[in-house]
Protein backbone atom coordinates (compact mmCIF):
# COMPACT_ATOMS: atom_id res chain seq x y z
CA UNK A 1 0.00 0.00 0.00
CA UNK A 2 1.73 3.36 -1.18
CA UNK A 3 1.94 6.37 1.08
CA UNK A 4 0.33 8.83 0.19
CA UNK A 5 2.54 12.43 -0.06
CA UNK A 6 1.50 15.70 1.46
CA UNK A 7 0.14 18.06 -1.47
CA UNK A 8 2.61 21.27 -0.93
CA UNK A 9 -0.24 23.81 0.60
CA UNK A 10 1.92 27.04 -0.36
CA UNK A 11 -0.19 29.45 1.53
CA UNK A 12 2.60 31.88 2.28
CA UNK A 13 3.33 32.59 -1.50
CA UNK A 14 0.15 32.76 -1.99
CA UNK A 15 -1.02 35.15 0.27
CA UNK A 16 2.18 36.97 -0.06
CA UNK A 17 1.28 37.36 -3.83
CA UNK A 18 -2.24 38.58 -2.96
CA UNK A 19 -1.16 41.03 -0.17
CA UNK A 20 1.89 42.35 -1.40
CA UNK A 21 -0.14 44.77 -3.81
CA UNK A 22 -2.96 45.42 -1.18
CA UNK A 23 -0.40 46.16 1.10
CA UNK A 24 1.16 48.82 -1.40
CA UNK A 25 -2.10 50.31 -2.26
CA UNK A 26 -3.05 50.83 1.44
CA UNK A 27 0.54 52.38 2.05
CA UNK A 28 0.59 54.30 -0.77
CA UNK A 29 -3.15 55.97 0.00
CA UNK A 30 -2.10 56.71 3.79
CA UNK A 31 1.34 58.15 2.39
CA UNK A 32 0.04 60.43 0.05
CA UNK A 33 -3.74 61.13 0.34
CA UNK A 34 -3.31 63.08 3.41
CA UNK A 35 -0.58 65.59 2.29
CA UNK A 36 -2.22 65.58 -1.21
CA UNK A 37 -5.94 66.53 0.00
CA UNK A 38 -3.91 69.05 2.48
CA UNK A 39 -2.30 70.82 -0.37
CA UNK A 40 -5.35 70.95 -2.35
CA UNK A 41 -7.07 72.55 0.67
CA UNK A 42 -4.36 74.86 0.94
CA UNK A 43 -4.11 76.14 -2.77
CA UNK A 44 -7.87 77.16 -2.88
CA UNK A 45 -7.02 78.80 0.59
CA UNK A 46 -4.08 80.85 -1.53
CA UNK A 47 -6.57 81.13 -4.39
CA UNK A 48 -9.07 83.04 -2.37
CA UNK A 49 -6.91 84.89 -0.56
CA UNK A 50 -5.62 86.03 -3.57
CA UNK A 51 -8.73 86.88 -5.51
CA UNK A 52 -9.95 89.22 -2.20
CA UNK A 53 -6.57 90.42 -2.42
CA UNK A 54 -7.04 91.34 -6.12
CA UNK A 55 -10.73 92.20 -5.67
CA UNK A 56 -9.62 94.86 -2.78
CA UNK A 57 -6.37 96.50 -5.35
CA UNK A 58 -8.80 96.50 -8.45
CA UNK A 59 -11.60 98.30 -6.79
CA UNK A 60 -8.80 101.02 -5.53
CA UNK A 61 -7.34 101.17 -8.66
CA UNK A 62 -10.51 102.04 -10.23
CA UNK A 63 -11.47 104.67 -8.30
CA UNK A 64 -8.27 106.51 -8.90
CA UNK A 65 -8.67 105.92 -12.24
CA UNK A 66 -12.11 107.51 -12.50
CA UNK A 67 -11.10 110.52 -10.98
CA UNK A 68 -7.84 110.51 -13.45
CA UNK A 69 -8.20 108.10 -16.24
CA UNK A 70 -4.56 109.19 -17.81
CA UNK A 71 -3.51 107.28 -14.43
CA UNK A 72 -4.53 104.32 -16.12
CA UNK A 73 -1.43 104.07 -18.68
CA UNK A 74 0.69 106.61 -18.02
CA UNK A 75 1.27 106.47 -14.59
CA UNK A 76 0.68 102.97 -13.15
CA UNK A 77 3.46 102.56 -11.17
CA UNK A 78 1.86 104.66 -9.11
CA UNK A 79 -0.76 102.96 -8.73
CA UNK A 80 0.86 99.91 -8.28
CA UNK A 81 2.25 101.66 -5.28
CA UNK A 82 -0.81 101.46 -3.40
CA UNK A 83 -0.60 97.57 -3.51
CA UNK A 84 2.70 97.54 -0.98
CA UNK A 85 0.87 97.88 1.89
CA UNK A 86 -1.55 95.26 0.70
CA UNK A 87 1.89 92.77 0.52
CA UNK A 88 3.59 93.54 3.76
CA UNK A 89 3.11 91.00 6.33
CA UNK A 90 0.56 88.50 3.86
CA UNK A 91 1.58 85.98 1.28
CA UNK A 92 1.07 88.11 -1.25
CA UNK A 93 4.45 87.90 -3.60
CA UNK A 94 3.60 90.16 -6.86
CA UNK A 95 0.99 92.29 -8.36
CA UNK A 96 1.06 92.28 -11.99
CA UNK A 97 -0.99 95.51 -14.14
CA UNK A 98 -1.16 94.43 -18.04
CA UNK A 99 -3.60 95.19 -20.78
CA UNK A 100 -6.09 93.46 -22.40
CA UNK A 101 -3.61 91.77 -24.60
CA UNK A 102 -1.46 90.40 -21.27
CA UNK A 103 1.49 93.22 -21.70
CA UNK A 104 2.35 94.59 -18.64
CA UNK A 105 2.04 97.58 -18.25
CA UNK A 106 4.85 98.65 -16.46
CA UNK A 107 8.01 96.20 -16.12
CA UNK A 108 8.66 97.62 -13.02
CA UNK A 109 5.79 95.87 -11.19
CA UNK A 110 5.32 96.34 -7.23
CA UNK A 111 6.33 93.53 -5.35
CA UNK A 112 9.63 92.32 -4.90
CA UNK A 113 9.43 89.08 -3.18
CA UNK A 114 8.58 86.75 -5.25
CA UNK A 115 9.23 83.63 -2.78
CA UNK A 116 9.01 80.41 -4.34
CA UNK A 117 6.63 79.00 -6.57
CA UNK A 118 3.75 81.50 -6.79
CA UNK A 119 -0.25 80.68 -7.47
CA UNK A 120 -1.20 83.84 -9.67
CA UNK A 121 -5.41 85.02 -9.35
CA UNK A 122 -6.47 87.55 -11.97
CA UNK A 123 -9.01 90.20 -11.53
CA UNK A 124 -10.88 92.50 -14.11
CA UNK A 125 -10.44 96.71 -13.80
CA UNK A 126 -12.79 98.20 -15.32
CA UNK A 127 -12.34 101.76 -16.75
CA UNK A 128 -15.48 104.10 -17.97
CA UNK A 129 -17.59 100.72 -18.19
CA UNK A 130 -14.51 98.76 -20.20
CA UNK A 131 -12.32 96.30 -19.25
CA UNK A 132 -9.13 97.63 -20.24
CA UNK A 133 -6.68 95.51 -18.50
CA UNK A 134 -6.47 92.85 -15.60
CA UNK A 135 -4.75 92.93 -12.20
CA UNK A 136 -2.32 89.60 -11.46
CA UNK A 137 -1.80 88.88 -7.85
CA UNK A 138 0.42 86.05 -7.03
CA UNK A 139 0.86 84.10 -3.51
CA UNK A 140 3.94 82.23 -2.46
CA UNK A 141 3.57 78.52 -1.90
CA UNK A 142 6.67 77.81 -0.47
CA UNK A 143 5.07 77.75 3.23
CA UNK A 144 2.16 75.20 1.60
CA UNK A 145 5.01 72.70 -0.25
CA UNK A 146 7.27 72.70 2.98
CA UNK A 147 4.05 71.57 5.04
CA UNK A 148 3.09 68.91 2.40
CA UNK A 149 6.42 67.39 2.40
CA UNK A 150 6.99 67.54 6.31
CA UNK A 151 2.99 65.68 6.07
CA UNK A 152 4.68 63.40 3.23
CA UNK A 153 7.90 62.31 5.46
CA UNK A 154 5.40 61.92 8.34
CA UNK A 155 2.72 59.87 6.59
CA UNK A 156 5.50 58.12 4.85
CA UNK A 157 6.60 56.65 8.24
CA UNK A 158 3.01 55.51 9.15
CA UNK A 159 2.29 54.12 5.83
CA UNK A 160 5.28 52.12 6.24
CA UNK A 161 4.31 51.32 9.67
CA UNK A 162 1.28 50.65 8.77
CA UNK A 163 2.02 48.28 5.59
CA UNK A 164 4.20 45.91 7.98
CA UNK A 165 1.84 45.33 10.29
CA UNK A 166 -0.66 44.62 7.18
CA UNK A 167 1.90 42.21 5.76
CA UNK A 168 3.60 40.81 8.60
CA UNK A 169 0.37 40.02 10.83
CA UNK A 170 -1.49 37.57 7.92
CA UNK A 171 1.67 36.28 6.85
CA UNK A 172 2.44 35.31 10.46
CA UNK A 173 -1.10 33.67 10.62
CA UNK A 174 -0.77 31.96 7.41
CA UNK A 175 2.42 30.39 8.86
CA UNK A 176 1.17 28.88 11.66
CA UNK A 177 -2.08 27.45 10.07
CA UNK A 178 1.22 25.65 7.78
CA UNK A 179 2.10 24.46 10.75
CA UNK A 180 -0.61 23.56 12.13
CA UNK A 181 -1.90 21.32 9.07
CA UNK A 182 1.38 20.12 8.44
CA UNK A 183 0.99 18.38 12.60
CA UNK A 184 -2.45 17.26 11.79
CA UNK A 185 -1.13 15.74 8.40
CA UNK A 186 1.74 13.97 10.56
CA UNK A 187 -1.06 13.13 12.93
CA UNK A 188 -2.97 11.36 10.44
CA UNK A 189 -0.08 9.61 8.86
CA UNK A 190 0.84 8.08 12.32
CA UNK A 191 -2.61 6.99 12.91
CA UNK A 192 -2.93 5.67 9.06
CA UNK A 193 0.25 3.80 9.96
CA UNK A 194 -0.57 2.40 13.07
CA UNK A 195 -4.02 1.32 11.93
CA UNK A 196 -2.61 -0.51 8.91
CA UNK A 197 -0.68 -2.15 10.96
CA UNK A 198 -3.14 -3.66 13.11
CA UNK A 199 -5.03 -4.87 9.93
CA UNK A 200 -2.13 -6.03 8.63
CA UNK A 201 -1.61 -8.00 11.96
CA UNK A 202 -5.32 -8.91 12.56
CA UNK A 203 -5.25 -10.14 8.62
CA UNK A 204 -2.06 -12.35 9.17
CA UNK A 205 -3.58 -13.57 12.44
CA UNK A 206 -7.24 -14.27 10.46
CA UNK A 207 -5.49 -16.16 7.71
CA UNK A 208 -3.45 -17.85 10.24
CA UNK A 209 -6.96 -19.23 11.52
CA UNK A 210 -8.68 -19.89 8.69
CA UNK A 211 -5.64 -21.90 7.82
CA UNK A 212 -5.76 -23.76 10.68
CA UNK A 213 -9.43 -24.24 10.73
CA UNK A 214 -9.15 -25.19 6.77
CA UNK A 215 -6.36 -28.02 8.58
CA UNK A 216 -9.00 -29.07 11.30
CA UNK A 217 -11.80 -29.50 9.26
CA UNK A 218 -9.36 -31.53 6.55
CA UNK A 219 -8.74 -33.57 9.39
CA UNK A 220 -12.12 -33.84 10.69
CA UNK A 221 -13.26 -34.84 7.22
CA UNK A 222 -11.18 -37.37 6.91
CA UNK A 223 -12.08 -38.79 10.50
CA UNK A 224 -15.71 -38.75 9.43
CA UNK A 225 -14.50 -40.10 6.01
CA UNK A 226 -12.99 -43.03 8.23
CA UNK A 227 -15.43 -43.57 10.25
CA UNK A 228 -17.59 -43.71 7.60
CA UNK A 229 -15.51 -46.29 6.11
CA UNK A 230 -14.97 -48.21 9.01
CA UNK A 231 -18.60 -48.20 9.70
CA UNK A 232 -19.71 -49.68 6.84
CA UNK A 233 -16.79 -52.46 7.17
CA UNK A 234 -18.10 -53.13 10.33
CA UNK A 235 -21.79 -53.31 8.97
CA UNK A 236 -20.55 -55.32 6.11
CA UNK A 237 -19.03 -57.65 9.25
CA UNK A 238 -21.97 -57.74 11.01
CA UNK A 239 -24.08 -58.40 7.58
CA UNK A 240 -22.00 -61.44 6.96
CA UNK A 241 -22.37 -62.88 10.24
CA UNK A 242 -25.98 -62.44 10.35
CA UNK A 243 -25.89 -63.81 6.57
CA UNK A 244 -23.49 -66.96 7.02
CA UNK A 245 -24.56 -67.43 10.73
CA UNK A 246 -27.53 -66.52 11.71
CA UNK A 247 -29.55 -67.07 7.98
CA UNK A 248 -27.75 -70.57 7.82
CA UNK A 249 -29.36 -71.68 11.09
CA UNK A 250 -32.60 -70.47 9.99
CA UNK A 251 -32.35 -72.06 6.21
CA UNK A 252 -31.50 -75.55 7.79
CA UNK A 253 -33.99 -75.38 10.82
CA UNK A 254 -36.37 -74.54 8.24
CA UNK A 255 -35.37 -77.81 6.03
CA UNK A 256 -36.13 -79.84 8.96
CA UNK A 257 -39.13 -78.00 10.28
CA UNK A 258 -40.74 -78.64 6.26
CA UNK A 259 -39.37 -82.65 6.89
CA UNK A 260 -41.04 -82.85 9.57
CA UNK A 261 -44.84 -81.10 8.38
CA UNK A 262 -44.64 -83.65 6.12
CA UNK A 263 -45.31 -85.98 9.12
CA UNK A 264 -46.71 -83.61 11.23
CA UNK A 265 -49.24 -80.76 9.35
CA UNK A 266 -49.53 -78.99 12.89
CA UNK A 267 -45.76 -77.64 11.95
CA UNK A 268 -46.47 -75.43 9.02
CA UNK A 269 -46.90 -72.40 10.90
CA UNK A 270 -43.65 -73.30 12.58
CA UNK A 271 -41.92 -72.91 8.95
CA UNK A 272 -43.99 -69.78 8.10
CA UNK A 273 -42.64 -68.38 10.95
CA UNK A 274 -39.07 -69.49 10.03
CA UNK A 275 -39.54 -67.70 6.86
CA UNK A 276 -40.81 -65.00 8.14
CA UNK A 277 -37.63 -64.90 10.49
CA UNK A 278 -35.58 -65.38 7.05
CA UNK A 279 -36.97 -62.05 5.30
CA UNK A 280 -36.37 -60.25 8.58
CA UNK A 281 -32.80 -61.44 8.52
CA UNK A 282 -32.48 -60.79 4.77
CA UNK A 283 -34.08 -57.25 4.93
CA UNK A 284 -31.43 -56.49 7.88
CA UNK A 285 -28.17 -57.58 5.88
CA UNK A 286 -29.56 -55.62 3.44
CA UNK A 287 -29.88 -52.55 5.94
CA UNK A 288 -26.76 -52.75 7.60
CA UNK A 289 -24.75 -53.90 4.08
CA UNK A 290 -26.40 -53.18 0.75
CA UNK A 291 -24.13 -56.11 -1.61
CA UNK A 292 -25.65 -54.40 -4.84
CA UNK A 293 -23.22 -51.55 -3.68
CA UNK A 294 -20.28 -53.35 -3.15
CA UNK A 295 -21.54 -55.89 -6.63
CA UNK A 296 -22.71 -53.86 -8.99
CA UNK A 297 -21.38 -50.34 -8.39
CA UNK A 298 -23.20 -47.00 -6.85
CA UNK A 299 -25.12 -46.26 -10.01
CA UNK A 300 -26.63 -49.37 -10.45
CA UNK A 301 -27.06 -50.16 -6.79
CA UNK A 302 -29.38 -46.76 -7.18
CA UNK A 303 -30.83 -48.31 -10.10
CA UNK A 304 -32.48 -51.35 -7.99
CA UNK A 305 -33.24 -49.22 -5.74
CA UNK A 306 -35.59 -47.92 -8.09
CA UNK A 307 -36.53 -50.82 -9.05
CA UNK A 308 -37.45 -52.00 -5.88
CA UNK A 309 -40.02 -48.79 -4.96
CA UNK A 310 -41.96 -49.44 -8.69
CA UNK A 311 -42.23 -52.92 -7.84
CA UNK A 312 -43.09 -52.76 -4.46
CA UNK A 313 -45.40 -49.34 -4.24
CA UNK A 314 -46.05 -49.20 -8.13
CA UNK A 315 -44.32 -45.39 -8.34
CA UNK A 316 -42.72 -44.72 -11.70
CA UNK A 317 -38.63 -44.62 -10.48
CA UNK A 318 -35.63 -44.16 -12.55
CA UNK A 319 -32.24 -43.38 -12.43
CA UNK A 320 -29.95 -41.14 -15.04
CA UNK A 321 -26.46 -41.76 -13.97
CA UNK A 322 -22.89 -40.03 -15.64
CA UNK A 323 -19.95 -40.44 -12.84
CA UNK A 324 -17.68 -40.29 -16.21
CA UNK A 325 -15.18 -43.17 -14.98
CA UNK A 326 -14.85 -42.19 -12.08
CA UNK A 327 -14.52 -44.25 -8.56
CA UNK A 328 -15.28 -42.20 -5.72
CA UNK A 329 -14.08 -44.14 -2.76
CA UNK A 330 -16.02 -46.03 -0.17
CA UNK A 331 -16.98 -43.47 2.26
CA UNK A 332 -18.86 -41.46 -1.01
CA UNK A 333 -20.52 -44.04 -2.12
CA UNK A 334 -21.78 -44.97 1.06
CA UNK A 335 -23.00 -41.56 1.29
CA UNK A 336 -24.53 -41.22 -2.04
CA UNK A 337 -26.66 -44.46 -1.43
CA UNK A 338 -28.05 -43.88 1.70
CA UNK A 339 -28.85 -40.47 1.33
CA UNK A 340 -31.16 -41.70 -1.83
CA UNK A 341 -32.53 -44.65 0.46
CA UNK A 342 -33.57 -42.09 2.91
CA UNK A 343 -35.25 -39.99 0.22
CA UNK A 344 -36.96 -42.61 -1.38
CA UNK A 345 -38.03 -43.67 1.78
CA UNK A 346 -39.73 -40.25 2.88
CA UNK A 347 -40.61 -40.29 -0.91
CA UNK A 348 -43.36 -43.42 -0.32
CA UNK A 349 -43.85 -42.30 3.49
CA UNK A 350 -44.93 -38.52 3.04
CA UNK A 351 -45.15 -37.25 -0.73
CA UNK A 352 -48.29 -39.20 -2.38
CA UNK A 353 -45.77 -38.70 -5.54
CA UNK A 354 -46.31 -40.74 -8.69
CA UNK A 355 -43.02 -40.39 -10.14
CA UNK A 356 -39.57 -40.30 -9.10
CA UNK A 357 -36.26 -39.11 -10.60
CA UNK A 358 -32.78 -39.88 -9.23
CA UNK A 359 -29.68 -38.57 -10.98
CA UNK A 360 -25.94 -38.78 -10.36
CA UNK A 361 -23.29 -36.60 -11.74
CA UNK A 362 -19.56 -35.73 -11.47
CA UNK A 363 -19.41 -32.20 -11.44
CA UNK A 364 -16.18 -30.49 -10.79
CA UNK A 365 -14.67 -32.40 -8.04
CA UNK A 366 -18.04 -33.18 -6.70
CA UNK A 367 -20.52 -35.46 -7.07
CA UNK A 368 -24.13 -34.36 -7.53
CA UNK A 369 -26.95 -36.71 -6.54
CA UNK A 370 -30.26 -35.78 -6.85
CA UNK A 371 -34.29 -37.32 -6.00
CA UNK A 372 -37.06 -34.97 -7.46
CA UNK A 373 -40.83 -36.09 -6.83
CA UNK A 374 -44.26 -34.78 -8.45
CA UNK A 375 -45.83 -35.13 -4.93
CA UNK A 376 -47.50 -33.09 -2.38
CA UNK A 377 -44.10 -30.82 -1.52
CA UNK A 378 -42.69 -30.11 0.99
CA UNK A 379 -44.27 -28.61 4.18
CA UNK A 380 -45.04 -28.18 7.51
CA UNK A 381 -45.45 -32.11 7.65
CA UNK A 382 -41.91 -32.76 6.10
CA UNK A 383 -39.92 -35.79 7.58
CA UNK A 384 -38.07 -33.05 9.67
CA UNK A 385 -35.95 -36.20 10.97
CA UNK A 386 -34.99 -38.08 7.94
CA UNK A 387 -33.55 -34.91 6.48
CA UNK A 388 -31.12 -34.21 9.47
CA UNK A 389 -29.99 -37.49 9.09
CA UNK A 390 -29.22 -36.55 4.97
CA UNK A 391 -27.72 -33.43 6.26
CA UNK A 392 -25.54 -35.05 8.94
CA UNK A 393 -24.45 -37.51 6.29
CA UNK A 394 -23.32 -35.03 3.83
CA UNK A 395 -21.90 -32.62 6.27
CA UNK A 396 -19.63 -35.70 7.50
CA UNK A 397 -17.93 -35.44 3.88
CA UNK A 398 -17.77 -31.87 4.28
CA UNK A 399 -20.86 -31.63 1.68
CA UNK A 400 -23.94 -30.10 1.38
CA UNK A 401 -27.54 -31.29 1.09
CA UNK A 402 -30.34 -28.99 0.27
CA UNK A 403 -34.35 -29.96 0.50
CA UNK A 404 -36.98 -27.89 -1.19
CA UNK A 405 -39.91 -27.34 -3.26
CA UNK A 406 -40.46 -27.60 -7.06
CA UNK A 407 -42.44 -25.04 -8.50
CA UNK A 408 -45.32 -26.88 -10.16
CA UNK A 409 -45.35 -29.18 -6.91
CA UNK A 410 -42.91 -31.91 -5.49
CA UNK A 411 -40.04 -32.35 -3.06
CA UNK A 412 -36.12 -31.54 -4.86
CA UNK A 413 -33.65 -33.18 -2.75
CA UNK A 414 -29.93 -31.84 -3.81
CA UNK A 415 -26.54 -33.10 -2.07
CA UNK A 416 -23.47 -32.62 -3.23
CA UNK A 417 -20.30 -34.89 -1.75
CA UNK A 418 -16.60 -33.76 -2.85
CA UNK A 419 -14.98 -36.48 -3.91
CA UNK A 420 -11.41 -35.35 -2.57
CA UNK A 421 -8.37 -37.77 -2.87
CA UNK A 422 -9.16 -41.40 -1.58
CA UNK A 423 -5.61 -42.03 -0.23
CA UNK A 424 -6.58 -38.77 2.18
CA UNK A 425 -9.89 -40.73 3.27
CA UNK A 426 -8.38 -44.07 3.96
CA UNK A 427 -11.21 -44.87 1.52
CA UNK A 428 -10.11 -48.98 1.13
CA UNK A 429 -12.83 -50.96 3.27
CA UNK A 430 -10.83 -53.43 6.01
Amino acid sequence: MTQPQLVPLQLVPRLRALMDPLVAIVAATVWLSPPVLWLAFEVGELRLHAEAAAAQLADRIEREVDERPDLWRYDSLKLLQHAKPLLSGTDLAAVRLVDHAGTPLDARAAGTDERGPLLWQSFPVRVGGAAPGSLWVATSMRRALHTALALVGGFGVLAAALGALLWWVPLRMARAAESGLRLLWDEREASRLALQNHNDNLEAQVAARTAELRAQQAALRQLSARATTVQAAERKALARELHDDLGQTLTALRLRLQVAAQANPTLGESVALVDAAIDSVRRAVLSLAPTALDELGLTRAVTRLCESLQEEHGIAACCNGNLQGAQPDTAVEWAAYRIAQEALTNVVRHSGARHVTVSLAIVGDALHLTVGDDGRGIGSAAPRAGRTSMTERAALLGGTLDVGAVEGGGTRVHAVLPLGDPSTRHGAAP
